[in-house]
């Protein structure tokens, strides 16, 4: 039981250091309106990049 405790913290620490990690992916897809209020609060130009495979 007392081994068990220190790898059981382990898995504990990494889940939460990779849901933090996917949380703040700043490669992630955004909305349009959060995307546009990013950019006017920026004083950026926003550019919508789309594709289709057909």
């Amino acid at each position: 039981m007392r081994r068990s405790l220190p790898a059981v913290a382990l898995v504990a620490l990494v889940l939460l250091a990779t849901a933090a990690a996917a949380a703040t992916d700043p490669a992630a897809p955004l909305t349009y309106d959060k995307a546009l209020k990013m950019a006017k609060h920026e004083g950026k130009v926003l550019v919508i990049d789309f594709y289709a495979d057909w």
